[in-house]
């Protein structure tokens, strides 16, 4: 007699045994529904598996991150000046990122200050036109557990990243932040070592002083990251960052350029005319 045969008998035999029965057939129940799922769920991944294999599953630029916004011509070549200046250039059909520091998106100057704000602007270069967005060049903190103390004050030093001419390479998936993707400042060169301003004072300023004995100690600072801004979880630390609708605009402009995009970044102060 089968055991579902046998536990059927006994369940004749009185309350308690009904009550086993019961279980039983719950417990088989359970677990035949467990195993159909288990194996809805394989057969599930598997077709995903095979459609990103193919291609198929793999979502383009414009489906995932949205048409990059049209920019304008008229500023395309003073930008352009700007970032050869720098030691950069923008082939045909490629994209260059260029980095004002110290300059609003409505054209104000202003000093480079430690804080919370998006008070820089970033410029598309691409097919002879130029495109302006809001974000941040410079630290959000004066005090991070991650920077080394560089002149003997037993306090962390945060470090702004000198302008120059970087390259940011893409980085894996399982590194996005706030869900979108990332990319590592590293030099042309390939180096994650880049040169750094340390704010010793701890004002958040950056002055003078502090920019010449940096320079006179040749720092430098790793793990800079061009990344989505405003995360309480992801502090920016000497990052360079973006509000989300301007990341996604970056994204969808240098989504055909699997190895990342050169970066070139420039105090706005510096510059002998800005479009």
């Amino acid at each position: 007699m089968s055991g579902i045969h046998k536990s059927q008998s006994a369940a004749l035999n009185g309350p308690k045994s009904a009550e086993k029965w019961l279980a039983l057939r719950v417990h088989t129940y359970a677990y035949t529904m467990t195993r159909i799922s288990a194996l809805l769920l394989s057969l599930l991944l598997a077709a995903c598996a095979s459609q990103t294999a193919d291609g198929v599953g793999e979502p383009s630029a414009d489906s995932e991150l949205g048409n990059t916004p049209a920019g304008d011509p008229a500023k395309y070549p003073g930008y352009l000046r700007i970032v050869r200046e720098a030691g950069g250039d923008v082939t045909t059909g490629h994209v260059v990122v260029l980095g004002l520091r110290g300059r609003s998106m409505d054209g104000t100057l202003h000093d480079t200050h430690t804080g919370k704000v998006y008070d820089d602007t970033f410029v598309i270069l691409r097919n002879g036109t130029a495109l302006e967005l809001q974000g941040s060049t410079h630290p959000w903190f004066t005090h991070s557990v991650s920077s080394p103390d560089v002149d003997g004050d037993h306090l962390p030093d945060v470090a702004m990243i000198r302008p120059g001419r970087y390259h940011a390479a893409p980085r894996p998936a399982s590194s996005n932040i706030g869900g979108l993707p990332s990319f590592h400042v590293v030099t042309v060169a390939g180096n994650g070592s880049l040169p750094t301003w340390r704010d010793t004072k701890h004002d958040g300023s950056y002055d003078a002083a502090e920019r010449a004995a940096s320079e006179k100690r040749h720092d430098l600072a790793s793990s800079i990251l061009v990344h989505l801004g405003g995360l309480p979880d992801v502090p920016a630390i000497g990052c360079q960052v973006l509000p989300h609708d301007e990341l996604q605009t970056v994204l969808s402009a240098v989504a055909s350029q699997k190895n990342g995009f050169d970066y070139v970044l420039v105090d706005a102060h510096d510059v002998s005319e800005l479009p």
